[in-house]
């Protein structure tokens, strides 16, 4: 939560709730005080978790997918804060940055990354899903407190990504793991659309995975996310070897991005 965030919701506060502070990007006691008036905020947050909740009441509340009002600063709350400051601008969302939809031959191993596709291989959205089990412990990515040891993925992924997991353990090692940050895991199955985009993200279906997201952010290219460096070529391997996609290697964007979905 950076002073430009907290300048947002000093703002709204004072539109909405007739609060009369100081913009200054500093939660001190009278911003604090101005939050407790936010129902949708349960009162035994902290104040850094009310700020990101009602980033997320106001995203949702411009029609813009926050996910659920939880607190936690993840990627899909970035981007909604993104495009709830560009709607704030400009009085509507920005359009879309990026290619949605892929076509071309679809007879490979996985789907082409386009709705007709993915539900004819995947089936709808949230539906067919499975656990895969991780050989190593993984910590959620926004709560590093909590160890992941399965996770909910699409049922037809789950076999793929345990072994690439496997090979992964095999290959660097715990500890080494660690160093990497591999074992920070930034969700899988999610129904909803893509970040600053229209159409279902491949997270609907369960058929991708993030990993350490907050350094290798959605718009980072390889001069910034840490998942491009070279030691991380193995762990690359691994996926592509099971057919996976990544967005990183593949368009130099979303690096935390694995998919089992093809471009081509």
């Amino acid at each position: 939560m950076n002073k430009d965030m907290i300048k947002v919701v000093q703002s709204k506060l004072n539109k909405m709730y007739r609060s009369t502070l100081v913009v200054d990007g500093i939660a001190g006691n009278e911003t604090q005080a101005a939050l407790q008036k936010v129902s949708v905020l349960p009162t035994e947050w902290s104040t850094e978790r009310k700020l990101v909740g009602f980033i997320q009441h106001l995203a949702t509340l411009s029609g813009i997918d926050a996910g659920p009002i939880d607190g936690k600063l993840g990627p899909q709350t970035e981007s909604a804060y993104s495009d709830l400051v560009y709607k704030l601008a400009h009085g509507k969302l920005p359009a879309p940055w990026r290619q949605e939809e892929f076509t071309g031959d679809d007879s490979g191993q996985w789907p082409l990354q386009n709705e007709a596709s993915m539900n004819a291989f995947y089936g709808e959205v949230g539906t067919n899903q499975g656990k895969a089990n991780s050989p190593y412990p993984l910590k959620l990515a926004w709560d590093t407190d909590k160890i992941v040891n399965r996770f909910t993925c699409h049922e037809k992924i789950a076999t793929a990504v345990e072994r690439v997991l496997q090979r992964v353990l095999d290959h660097y090692g715990l500890e080494e793991i660690k160093r990497l940050r591999l074992d920070l895991w930034g969700g899988a199955l999610n129904v909803r659309k893509m970040r600053g985009g229209s159409k279902w993200s491949t997270h609907a279906w369960g058929a991708s995975i993030d990993w350490d997201p907050a350094h290798n952010k959605l718009k980072w290219n390889r001069s910034q996310a840490t998942l491009a460096s070279p030691e991380y070529d193995f762990w690359w391997k691994c996926w592509e070897d099971e057919g996976a996609v990544s967005l990183g290697r593949e368009q130099d964007r979303d690096w935390m991005h694995v998919q089992f979905a093809r471009l081509r």
